[in-house]
C-alpha cells in the first residue's frame, strides 16, 4: 500500500513538472534557459567540490599510510606475479597439530536429540 502511494506521489510530482516545462517553453523560453544553465552551474559546482574533497581524502590516507585504491590494486598485482614467478613461502604455515587443537577448541557443542522416528514412519504409511 505504502510503494503505491509512493509511485502515485512520484509520477504526479513528475507530471506536474513536466507541464511546468511546457508551460515555461511556451511562455518564456529565455527564462528555461536560465534556469537550466543556473541548474547545470550548481550540480558541476557541487561535483567540483565533491572531487576537490574527495582527492584530499587520498592525499591524507597517502600521509597516513594508507594507500589509495590504485596504489593498492597495482600492489596486489604485483604480489600476484611475485608468487607466480617465485613461489610460494612455507614459513608462515602452522603445523598440524595446532591447527587439529584450533578445530577442537572452536567446535560447536551440539548435542543430539533422539526422537521417535517410529511413530514419524507408522504416520508417513497410513
Amino acid at each position: 500500500m505504502l510503494q503505491n502511494r509512493t509511485q502515485i506521489l512520484f509520477f504526479a510530482v513528475i507530471f506536474l513538472a513536466a507541464i511546468g516545462l511546457i508551460s515555461m517553453l511556451i511562455n518564456n523560453p529565455l527564462a528555461l534557459l536560465g534556469s537550466l544553465i543556473v541548474t547545470a552551474s550548481v550540480i558541476g559546482l557541487f561535483l567540483l567540490v565533491f572531487r576537490l574533497v574527495m582527492d584530499s581524502k587520498n592525499v591524507v590516507q597517502r600521509k597516513s599510510g594508507k594507500k589509495p585504491l590504485n596504489e593498492q590494486r597495482a600492489y596486489m598485482k604485483a604480489v600476484k606475479y611475485s608468487k607466480r614467478k617465485y613461489g610460494k613461502k612455507s614459513s608462515h604455515r602452522r603445523p598440524d597439530k595446532v591447527k587439529n587443537a584450533l578445530r577442537r577448541r572452536n567446535a560447536p557443542h551440539l548435542t543430539v536429540i533422539e526422537g521417535k522416528k517410529s511413530k514419524k514412519k507408522d504416520r508417513a504409511l497410513h
